[in-house]
């Protein structure tokens, strides 16, 4: 989906998210940049493979440079939130001279303890099986109770029944299959080879978010130009929680093409 005018951005949305993520800042970034905003494999209007394979964070950055190449795109600044972020990541890696500037919200370079990440792959397929058994609403209703979301009370009623919608709106098999190819623990960690982006970088943190923000600074000390920015009243979903913040953040940054 393309919107706006401008430098080019590359949207990248989180698991279970869509498109749509972007609905409360895409309006005020389409004044300043030309949005591409991409659904991953068994998100929102993409297809669902039922090769995991296919849903793997190395496959998807090349798979960006050939959309880019279609767009006539040659570099873009790049906006990954969360399992977005580890995409932006690895196309920052593997496509250094395709990206202007990297923005990275609530981010993970990934699980470096080989045991841990046993452990998430075992957990992850724990939570796909259960997806594939007991349907997408079973899910949801499990995934918007977990901690971590506990700070989008703030949403409201509307908010969080949009939040929900958009999620239901996802398919059983692609999203157990995203967790098989992408999850954080089948996704080898990148914080080692976090020196090669040539890139500027903003890494972005809710103030509330604790476990991001150490994320954050260990990516902040790895990548040769890059900053961290913790933005306060916000969790891990910074851009529905403090989204003025983000849009500020990112319009200020990001103009670089």
């Amino acid at each position: 989906m393309s919107s706006g005018a401008g430098p080019s951005l590359v949207m990248l949305h989180g698991f279970t998210g869509s498109t749509e993520t972007w609905d409360a800042i895409r309006s005020q970034l389409d004044s300043h940049f030309r949005i591409i905003a991409i659904d991953f494999p068994g998100h929102g209007k993409s297809s669902a493979p039922a090769d995991s394979a296919r849903y793997s964070l190395g496959r998807f950055a090349d798979d960006l440079s050939r959309v880019l190449d279609a767009l006539a795109v040659e570099h873009a600044s790049v906006f990954g939130y969360s399992m977005g972020g580890r995409a932006a990541l690895r196309f920052a890696i593997a496509h250094p001279d395709r990206v202007s500037s990297l923005i990275l919200e609530s981010t993970s370079s990934g699980i470096p303890d080989e045991r841990a990440r046993r452990q998430r792959i075992e957990a992850d397929e724990s939570l796909a099986a259960s997806i594939e058994r007991d349907g997408i609403e079973a899910f949801v209703a499990r995934w918007e109770n977990l901690p971590m979301w506990s700070s989008q009370s703030a949403l409201g009623d509307s908010g969080r029944a949009r939040l929900r919608a958009q999620r239901l709106a996802n398919s059983a098999i692609g999203l157990a299959n995203s967790l098989r190819g992408a999850g954080a623990g089948v996704d080898a960690p990148v914080l080692d080879r976090a020196g090669e982006i040539t890139a500027p970088a903003l890494l972005l943190a809710g103030g509330l978010d604790i476990q991001y923000i150490e994320h954050g600074k260990r990516l902040a000390a790895a990548i040769p130009n890059a900053k961290l920015e913790i933005i306060p009243d916000a969790g891990h979903a910074i851009h529905l929680e403090n989204p003025d913040a983000v849009v500020r953040e990112i319009t200020a940054f990001a103009r670089v093409d």
